[in-house]
Order: structure tokens, then C-alpha cells, then sequence
């Protein structure tokens, strides 16, 4: 695999992490295929040009499994294991790669890397976790978050660290679904981008999640202390005099440079917690937008000066 990648000159760290990672289930990495590759390179952008041959590696694969099948009809009996078990391995390297192209909607601009420098690769036994995980039967957001880690990962090697991506592929749907409901009511730090349920006119854990009043942020903070998501109750963030927060709920967002030093209190989340939520996208909703603004008057007097931030909008 590393002669095939150095075979195309002048990638950008992202897409020579990428095609590292897909290098072990590409069934064309001759000269040809590489001599392919940089012409469709020279005419698109590079990660349009990563996302088409991922895509037709994919449907290389879909061909292998149809042969596979005619096969299967007229095996005999010694030989079905065989080929079923070529047919299983043929889904599972279908699946990889159809997330390892997912991962490409979550690329940033990114510069060649000159000949004088050298990209810094994913660790092997980062992309043996991933590509285990990967291979299984995932839910749709299980695969959403496995793309958006590898995305991350590419970029930034070391960025994931290996306990988040063991979770992403391991936890429990119930328990998902209860981080996400509570990322959808929690306030975000942009600098860096974390969430954070401050306490406010109400204590954050005394407070239900949108649009249901049977279950409280308290239940649900419970449950998620057990992976290691959330901090401990007892857990604060000291501002001090002088300093700025730059925080947001969906399109409002406001900086808040203290006169005072001051503490943020409420359900704040462990790295790991950070690390998984900057995966998530939340969905925003009036419940968040009231917090916001309880938040934003529960502070005494002159205690910070508020400035509202208008928002740049993708056109």
C-alpha cells in the first residue's frame, strides 16, 4: 500500500491517511490505477477525486459478491463454507470503505504536503480498532459517528483517542440516544467547541429534556457517569476577571468578558464525553434557546459584560 499512495504526488495529510486506511481492502492499486487516479486528481478536487475511487471500489466489490453468489448456486457441498465465508468478508469490506468515504463529507481544506515535509500517519492499531468496528452491521448513527471519528482522525492523527472510538463502537443505543437529547439542551463553548448544562434559575440536573417531562437531566446524567461521559457533579468552571467565554445555542451566540471572577456550574462532560459530543450534531430546539437566555440573566450585576456575535452562515 505505501507504494501505491507514493506513487500519487503532492496529497494533503487527510487524503494519505485516508487512502492508508482503505489500502489493506483495495482490490486495484497497480500503476495503472494510480496513473488513473492522479489524472481524475488533476481535474477535481482532491477529495471528490478519494470519494469517486473509494465509491468504485465499492462497486468492485458489489460485482466480486454477484460472481460469488452464481457460485454458490452450483458449489459443491465441500465448497459453500468457503464461499460464504468469501460472501461475509465481501459485506464487511463493503461496509469499511462505504464509511471511510463518509468520513470525506467531514474533510477541511486542506494544503498538499511539500516534498520537504512528511505526513504523520494513523497509528496501525488505530485503524485495526476502527476497521474491526466498522465491519460490523452498524446503526445508521453508529456509522455516522465511526465516519466523523475517522474524518477527525485523518486530519489530526492522535486526535481520537482509542478509549472514544472503543465506545462510539460499543455503547448502548439507549445510551446514545440519551447523550444526544442532552447535547440537544446544552450550551456550546466555540473555543474550544464543548457542550456544558449550566445551573441557572433552575439546577441543570432538575431540568427535563425538551419535550418530555418524565425523565430528568439528573436520570440521565446518572446513567452516562457510568461510561465515563460526565464529570462529577461537584465539577466547575472558574472565570476569571477578565477573561472572555464565547458561547452558542443553534444561531445565537454571545461573548462574555468578565468583570468579575465567577464559576460555571452544572453537567459538564469528562474529555471523553467532549471528545465523542464534537461528533454529534446536535438538534436545536426551544428548550436549549430558554436555558440560554435563563443562563445569560442569572448572572449578578456587572459581573460581565454580554456581547451579542452574529453567526456567518454557510451560503
Amino acid at each position: 500500500m505505501k507504494d501505491f499512495i507514493e506513487k500519487v504526488s503532492g496529497l494533503s495529510q487527510k487524503t494519505w491517511n485516508t487512502l492508508k486506511a482503505a489500502g489493506p481492502f483495495l482490490l486495484s492499486q497497480s500503476d495503472a490505477i494510480s496513473e488513473k487516479y492522479q489524472r481524475h486528481l488533476g481535474r477535481v478536487a482532491e477529495v471528490d477525486a478519494l470519494r469517486d475511487f473509494l465509491k468504485s471500489e465499492v462497486e468492485i466489490r458489489k460485482e466480486v459478491k454477484k460472481k460469488l453468489l452464481d457460485k454458490l448456486l452450483d458449489a459443491a457441498p465441500e465448497d459453500r463454507p468457503r464461499i460464504e465465508q468469501d460472501l461475509k468478508y465481501t459485506d464487511e469490506v463493503c461496509r469499511v470503505l462505504s464509511i471511510q468515504e463518509k468520513s470525506l463529507n467531514y474533510s477541511k481544506e486542506e494544503k498538499a504536503v511539500s516534498e520537504a515535509e512528511e505526513n504523520t500517519a494513523i497509528e496501525d492499531h488505530w485503524l485495526d480498532k476502527f476497521n474491526e468496528l466498522a465491519r460490523n452491521r452498524n446503526e445508521p448513527w453508529r456509522e455516522e459517528l465511526l465516519a466523523r471519528a475517522l474524518g477527525k482522525e485523518t486530519e489530526s492523527p492522535g486526535s481520537v483517542s482509542p478509549r472514544a472510538l472503543w465506545l462510539i463502537g460499543s455503547m448502548e443505543k439507549e445510551l446514545f440516544e440519551a447523550f444526544s437529547k442532552l447535547l440537544d439542551i446544552c450550551l456550546w463553548r466555540v473555543h474550544p467547541f464543548t457542550p456544558f448544562l449550566p445551573n441557572s434559575t433552575i439546577p441543570a440536573l432538575q431540568r427535563n429534556l425538551h419535550n418530555d417531562d418524565t425523565v430528568t437531566v439528573g436520570h440521565i446524567v446518572f446513567k452516562l457517569g457510568d461510561i465515563g461521559l460526565v464529570a462529577d457533579f461537584n465539577s466547575q468552571r472558574n472565570l476569571k476577571a477578565g477573561s472572555m467565554e464565547f458561547i452558542r445555542y443553534a444561531d445565537t451566540a454571545r461573548i462574555l468578558e468578565f468583570n468579575k471572577d465567577s464559576k460555571m456550574q452544572g453537567v459538564l462532560l469528562t474529555p471523553l464525553g467532549d471528545s465523542i459530543a464534537g461528533f454529534y450534531e446536535p438538534e436545536w430546539n426551544e428548550t436549549g434557546e430558554k436555558i440560554f437566555q435563563e443562563w445569560l440573566n442569572s448572572f449578578p450585576p456587572n459581573t460581565a459584560k454580554v456581547r451579542e456575535v452574529i453567526l456567518r452562515t454557510a451560503n
